[in-house]
């Protein structure tokens, strides 16, 4: 009873750094096969419009033709796995569009309205949206899905969409108009039903997308969990060649996010939004100024690093280590 009033007159983000420490202790000592285990569950808002018919979705590590046993699903794929032999055999017989994701067209309202016209999607028996690939392609899938009203279906495949990009249900869409670039101008909510993490992803994935996904898991340690932070920078954290180790980090990103959801969905100024847009303000003049040519993990990364640099955090010394570890630049282009 003691214990509840005291967590009664915290603030929503004392709430959240206190819950925070039952999953660091379950994350510093996980390994193997308890990962591959690891189920969240995130609560959607009552203020976002899925709520009627979504009030929690779940993330999971799994395999992919868990989610690719409906009828009348149409998949969006990244590109660059078209030519994964794995991947095509789960794919026979689907629905399947090829895109290639990139901010200024993929992720570009005008872009996706034309691509929901010329596909006819608005007049569809479309059941649900499934997605294959990056935090660019989710963002499309979301704004499609939300435009025509079918469920949605994640299956993110770098480390920023795993750990990050596919949690939370933001809809976010680029304008460029007349060489101007806005990021995000289109913003709304449609959460996923159910996000699936296939670890198989991960093995092929070159060291620089690692690197630019960590931005986001380090944005976890520096303001949620020195936990995480300090494993990051530790010997034992070896992504490049050790996958489950790169898998650890993505989940206990994801199991801190539901951690900042659940509390506050609504990421409030005083709780949840501290640590979901830890750098974002900065991170995102960075992507507009470099016309998208800075990946938002490293945009969010620099822009970490300058806050923290100009308070003078007691951090430093891990975020240096992290940024001197996996390359990442510290200062904007």
């Amino acid at each position: 009873m003691k214990y509840l009033r005291r967590f009664e007159f915290m603030t929503l983000y004392q709430q959240i750094l206190e819950s925070s420490v039952p999953v660091d202790s379950q994350f510093a000592t996980l390994s193997g096969e308890e990962l591959v285990h690891v189920k969240l569950s995130f609560r959607v808002s009552p203020s976002h419009k899925r709520f009627g018919s979504v009030q929690n979705y779940t993330y999971e590590v799994g395999s992919i033709d868990q989610i690719l046993k409906y009828e009348n699903q149409l998949i969006i794929a990244d590109n660059a796995f078209r030519g994964f032999s794995w991947l095509n055999e789960e794919l026979v017989g689907r629905s399947v569009i090829w895109l290639m994701p990139r901010e200024e067209e993929t992720k570009e309202r005008h872009w996706l309205d034309r691509f929901i016209a010329d596909e006819n999607l608005r007049q569809s028996s479309l059941r649900e949206i499934v997605v294959i690939g990056g935090g660019i392609l989710l963002n499309a899938g979301a704004y499609i899905a939300e435009q025509i009203g079918s469920d949605l279906m994640y299956i993110p495949t770098t480390v920023l969409a795993m750990s990050d990009g596919s949690i939370g249900g933001k809809v976010r869409a680029n304008e460029v108009e007349d060489g101007l670039y806005h990021k995000h101008a289109y913003k709304s909510f449609y959460e996923p039903n159910r996000i699936l993490i296939d670890p198989r992803f991960l093995q092929s994935l070159p060291d620089k997308q690692i690197a630019i996904g960590l931005g986001e898991v380090i944005k976890h340690g520096v303001y949620q969990s020195r936990v995480l932070l300090e494993y990051l920078a530790s010997d034992d954290f070896r992504p490049q060649i050790d996958k489950e180790s790169l898998l650890k980090v993505i989940l206990w990103a994801a199991a801190l996010k539901e951690v900042c959801l659940n509390i506050d969905p609504d990421e409030t100024a005083d709780g949840s939004h501290i640590i979901m847009r830890g750098g974002h303000e900065a991170s995102d003049k960075i992507e507009e100024s470099s016309r998208f040519e800075v990946p938002h993990g490293t945009a969010v990364a620099i822009a970490i690093y300058q806050e923290m640099s100009q308070k003078r955090s007691e951090l430093m010394p891990l975020l240096d280590a992290c940024c001197k570890k996996f390359s990442i630049p510290t200062k904007s282009p």
